[in-house]
């Protein structure tokens, strides 16, 4: 089963119905005001189990290779005194990051903030000012 989401030409609203997969309608009527409510086409989710079985089994076998690496990464990481967020992927992250900092407001500096700002708004006690309350 699938869950279909529909919006109303008329009045805008939203509605949502379950289908066995490939049997939605294209069309609904809407249960608010009679109007055509078409299917809205957006973002899906395929869960794992909807997979290939050997898709899925891949991937946990790539993740399986990695984790010795990743967990060596965490370890060095965690000598030099970094609290990666955890240990998938600290050695893809080891070699991002210099300090806590980094790790920390990864987010706000990949989308072009600069540390030296960072630093000086730590200084000016208004972090959340500009990171939105995540401090």
């Amino acid at each position: 089963m699938a869950a279909y989401i529909y919006r109303c030409a008329q009045c805008g609203e939203t509605l949502e119905h379950t289908y066995p997969i490939g049997t939605a309608q294209r069309v609904r009527v809407c249960k608010t005001c009679g109007g055509l409510a078409r299917q809205v086409l957006g973002h899906v989710n395929i869960q794992p189990s909807a997979l290939d079985r050997s898709t899925v089994l891949r991937t946990q076998l790539a993740d399986e290779r990695q984790m010795p690496s990743d967990h060596a990464a965490y370890r060095r990481m965690r000598r030099r005194g970094l609290q990666p967020p955890t240990v998938k992927g600290s050695a893809r992250l080891e070699n991002e990051v210099g300090d806590q900092i980094d790790i920390k407001h990864r987010d706000f500096l990949a989308k072009g903030g600069s540390k030296g700002r960072l630093m000086e708004v730590y200084e000016e006690g208004a972090v959340s000012a500009i990171l939105g309350g995540a401090a």
